[in-house]
């Protein structure tokens, strides 16, 4: 892919080197000198430098949860089906009154706070206020959770596939009743856990701790599993500040801890099924000339400029502007846009996404919103480059992309504006 350049740099260009030697023209830790000049860079149509892109369809992002978790599916006219489950431990709060084994639970209920839903802008409220939901019983250990990733998709994902059986019926959810009181989701899980596992899974010892301890082995966690493209938007759910009651002996109330706590996990999967929908006429075709990007494990573009490891070769000191533009493409439908998009720095053989703060490169502009863009400021990494300190691959990815759901389509011609400082000879 070519680079573009603005007009306006042409105009910026004469006032710069009609006072070349103002040190306030010069770019940041760069002494001004007689012999610096400000020029737009390439100087010359010899330098056809080209921006290389790769397009991931998928990232290995942990499927470990955060503090938010996804639930549900909708429908993308260019991405496909996204399909979002949560899977969690449980630990009880306390120790059960009384003789365990002659214990009777009446009552079992799960509530996790509601905190919204994501879909297309044009879904109302009665297109979306039924999704269908089953609960599974994960009974095996989650040792291997760690080795996870958020995008593996059901088949692949051998403890919700193999591991577990469903135990409830499809449960409706009212999303336009959760809406109007910003309230919880609670399911009744009566039927579902079996009062002998759960009881069973206490053991024999009256030390609160150890209770836990052993009750999380014994009990490996809960999974939430959406009826497969059924809905048509993803709900964000607080799994870390659930509760889990359990009313016994007709009067006394036992409550769990649920999610990411001391010793215990919570998952996402997050299913992006690109290119896969009901019928061929309904599928945009894959096209090369656009960017495509996917939080929670989905797509993301690598984008490469090995020129610029040229430009010290070049008598190039470093850069007073550039300026990274991507522009929104028209096709990219009517999903709420980000505000935000980052480069991450490209790390070879990276066998699981890493979206440290170490590796942040840059963050954008807020979305300009009038010609749906968004700008970044790469003049300090173009320095790090000249100085051998950064390799000029970088990874482009969604903002808060681990937490939040979104998705987007950029077009692929990359606007790369530079004024580059130079050694006069």
């Amino acid at each position: 892919m070519k680079i573009s350049y603005s007009i306006f740099c042409a105009a910026i260009l004469l006032f710069f080197l009609s006072c070349e030697n103002e040190e306030s023209l010069v770019g940041q830790n760069v002494v001004a000198e007689a012999n610096n000049v400000i020029v737009s860079y390439p100087e010359n149509d010899t330098d056809n430098d080209e921006i290389i892109i790769e397009q991931k369809l998928h990232s290995n992002m942990p499927a470990l949860a955060g503090d938010i978790s996804l639930f549900g599916a909708f429908f993308d006219p260019i991405f496909g089906h996204t399909v979002g489950g949560v899977g969690f431990q449980i630990k009880p709060e306390g120790l059960v009154e009384g003789d365990i084994s002659k214990t009777e639970i009446s009552a079992i209920s799960l509530t996790i706070p509601y905190l919204g839903y994501y879909a297309q802008e044009s879904m109302t409220m009665d297109l979306i206020s039924n999704m269908g939901l089953e609960v599974r019983l994960i009974e095996h250990s989650l040792d291997n959770v760690l080795d996870l990733y958020i995008h593996q998709t059901w088949e692949e994902y051998e403890i919700v596939e193999a591991l577990t059986r469903t135990c409830s019926d499809s449960y409706g959810i009212n999303i336009a009743s959760l809406e109007k009181t910003n309230d919880y989701l609670t399911l009744d899980l009566n039927g579902c856990i079996a009062p002998d596992e759960l009881l069973a899974a206490f053991g024999d010892n009256e030390d609160l701790n150890t209770v836990q301890n052993e009750f999380v082995n014994n009990f490996p966690a809960l999974f939430l599993n959406p009826r497969l493209l059924v809905g048509e938007s993803m709900l964000y759910l607080n799994i870390n500040d659930a509760t889990l009651s359990v009313l016994y002996d007709n009067n006394d109330t036992l409550q769990f801890v649920v999610g990411v706590d001391d010793g215990m996990m919570a998952f996402n999967l997050f299913d992006c099924l690109f290119d896969t929908v009901p019928s061929p006429s309904e599928l945009y075709s894959y096209d090369e000339s656009k960017l495509y990007l996917q939080s929670m494990g989905g797509a993301f573009p690598i984008i490469d400029m090995p020129f610029l490891n040229e430009l010290k070769d070049k008598g190039y000191i470093a850069a007073n502007t550039a300026e990274l533009i991507l522009h929104v493409a028209e096709n990219n439908g009517d999903f709420v846009l980000p505000d935000k998009l980052k480069l991450y720095q490209y790390v070879e053989n990276e066998t699981s996404l890493n979206l440290d703060n170490n590796y942040l490169v840059a963050e954008s502009n807020s979305l300009n919103s009038e010609n749906n863009s968004y700008t970044f400021d790469l003049s300090a990494p173009i320095l790090d480059v000249m100085n051998g300190e950064l390799n000029p691959k970088f990874k482009l990815f969604i903002d808060s992309p681990t937490s939040q759901i979104n998705r987007l389509v950029l077009d692929g011609d990359i606007e790369l504006n530079l004024l580059l400082i130079k050694e006069q000879d």
